[in-house]
């Protein structure tokens, strides 16, 4: 959507559209990495943000590298950035820095090795996020696989969050790597429920039918973790459990939730023998 903001602007040349995302990428990359590897710069002067995109079409071999200057006003006057106070510099808004950053992390990747990924970025929260938004775009299965992988040997949770965030049709394998960690069995239904995949419903499943009452609210936990249609299903269907506890605690994940489906449920909820139940459906 913000991309497509350019097209309607006659003022802005052809060749000035192909190399605005490609600026507005390397500005985000920048200013991620900021002054040390912990913090990362959500401003920057106007006039360093030139000179950064300046040396960066020099080193495109790019024929009129201080284009930049005027390219950076078209950048602020269709409103992909803004001037802040002090001549400032910055993104509209965080995650449009984190996801241009992704994307030029993405194209980073066939230059790092699996060390500098795992100690250079996986390592740092301040790359979390554009990590997690870069995993989505990512288009090679046995390279998310990896970095899945990767992310798991750094930090588990970590590791399990990117497990959900790869395509859909490949989370079978890395939500996989995360059920197959010898981990404890609660530690493994919480990273499960982290992944927020579906793919995951069908081994919490499993563990509902284990008989100890902290395994069981941890994969109602889980299950409230993953949203989607296919776990509120389930997650009504747990409020017939025998288990006063799992309707209990499925109640007050489907009230969070805020999901209409489960409202029905809920009103009949509220002539349970037990107190608790008809407190959570409440």
């Amino acid at each position: 959507i913000y991309d497509n903001k350019l097209n309607p602007d006659n003022s802005v040349t052809n060749e000035a559209r192909r190399w605005l995302k490609r600026l507005l990428q390397h500005l985000a990359w920048v200013m991620t990495k900021g002054e040390s590897k912990t913090e990362i710069s959500v401003t920057i002067p106007i006039q360093k943000a030139r000179d950064i995109l300046t040396t960066f079409l020099k080193e495109q071999d790019y024929h009129q590298p201080r284009d930049a200057e005027k390219w950076l006003d078209d950048l602020l006057k269709h409103h992909l950035i803004q001037l802040g106070a002090d001549n400032q510099i910055e993104f509209r808004h965080q995650l449009l820095q984190e996801y241009y950053a992704a994307e030029r992390l993405l194209e980073e990747l066939p230059k790092l090795s699996d060390d500098e990924l795992q100690w250079e970025y996986l390592n740092y929260l301040k790359w979390t996020e554009p990590v997690a938004l870069m995993m989505q775009l990512v288009d090679k299965e046995s390279q998310a696989v990896g970095l899945v992988k990767l992310a798991l040997g750094i930090d588990l949770q970590l590791g399990a969050r990117l497990a959900g965030k790869v395509k859909e049709e490949w989370q079978g394998e890395t939500v996989g790597l995360v059920d197959d960690l010898e981990i404890p069995l609660l530690l493994k239904i919480r990273l499960l429920g982290r992944t927020e995949s579906e793919v995951a419903i069908r081994r919490l499943l499993e563990f509902l039918e284990y008989e100890d009452s902290t395994m069981l609210q941890s994969a109602v936990n889980a299950l409230e973790e993953i949203k989607s249609e296919a776990a509120i299903s389930e997650l009504i269907k747990l409020l017939e459990h025998q288990n006063s506890n799992v309707r209990s605690r499925a109640a007050s994940a489907l009230g969070r939730i805020k999901s209409e489906t489960a409202i029905p449920e809920l009103i009949k909820l509220l002539e349970d023998k037990n107190s608790s139940v008809r407190y959570k459906a409440a």
